[in-house]
């Protein structure tokens, strides 16, 4: 059993009860405001007791989404020194929904930002930190914000990040064959001032603009730009998946079994949202509007075909 499936299906659904028992005595509660100061100081207190001394490093990938996420803690997580989550809880949608707003309406805010400031992300930390792996490493699109925080908390000798980026207008297409609602893409649970547009492929340019613009950003503010990688979804070959496990310091590069999760397009390995949904499919109009959108900052990426 690989440790994807260890932690989705013994200690993630622990965790999503507790979460849950939490959330009904906050519900029923009188308000009283330094319950959730407890509740968490007592989980910090309890997680720091359980933390595995033998941690070397933890990496992050950071990403809009719909670019491969799935896939990448598939094969990093044939590591022999690390263990590789994709979307493990917490899941951080408020933290997330506070955070990456600030970077569109007040950059000096988002970027003194701390982990204390953001409890759930605390808690993610601290709760990974427990499981005893050498490396430990997520694919999570919801950490986009949080680059810079991450390193002022962990360090550079104990992180990695990576910036996982598509081409816009498969990423984009995707996202509007799976996230389409009445028009726009109301489903994403991204906060508004990220996805703002007339229309749906509007809204889905403007989400791999800013997005990709702030992890860029987040990138330029740490002040050690060794631990900080960017890797085009369209690059993925052997070799670089080789170079990859290098930067992060993964052991065991076993490449048949590599070669054979490259070819494999079961959903355990991606979603291939665009193939497997059942909504409609971006137009032609739609897709030329997120070309012409993301073209300036596509090139910077190296994307030269818009």
């Amino acid at each position: 059993m690989t440790s994807y499936n260890i932690y989705h299906t013994r200690i993630d659904p622990l965790i999503r009860v507790i979460k849950q028992s939490v959330d009904r005595i906050k519900s029923s509660r009188i308000a009283h405001p330094a319950i959730d100061s407890i509740t968490y100081s007592g989980a910090s207190v309890l997680f720091k007791l359980l933390r595995y001394p033998g941690r070397e490093m933890n990496f992050y990938f950071l990403s809009t989404g719909r670019c491969g996420t799935r896939f990448f803690a598939r094969v990093l997580d044939t590591a022999t020194n690390a263990v590789v989550l994709h979307e493990p809880s917490p899941h951080l949608q408020n933290d997330m929904s506070e955070l990456a707003p600030l970077y569109i309406i007040n950059k000096c805010d988002f970027q003194r930002a701390t982990v204390k400031d953001y409890s759930s992300l605390k808690l993610k930390i601290l709760l990974h930190q427990t499981i005893r792996s050498q490396i430990y490493g997520e694919t999570f699109h919801k950490l986009f914000p949080f680059g810079h925080i991450l390193y002022k908390y962990l360090g550079p000798s104990k992180l990695r990040l990576v910036h996982l980026i598509r081409d816009p207008v498969t990423c984009c297409r995707s996202y509007l064959k799976v996230e389409r609602d009445n028009g726009g893409i109301g489903r994403t649970h991204l906060p508004s001032a990220l996805i703002e547009g007339r229309n749906a492929a509007e809204q889905v340019a403007n989400l791999w603009n800013n997005i990709n613009e702030m992890i860029q950003y987040e990138f330029k503010i740490i002040d050690n730009p060794t631990i900080c990688k960017t890797v085009r979804l369209e690059d993925t070959d052997l070799d670089s998946i080789r170079e990859l496990f290098e930067f992060l310091q993964l052991d065991g590069f076993n490449e048949r079994e590599i070669a054979r999760l490259m070819n494999d397009t079961s959903q355990d390995v991606r979603h291939s949202h665009i193939r497997k949904s059942i909504r409609r499919d971006a137009t032609y109009d739609e897709l030329e509007t997120v070309a012409r959108i993301c073209a300036p900052l596509a090139a910077e990426f190296g994307y030269q075909h818009f």
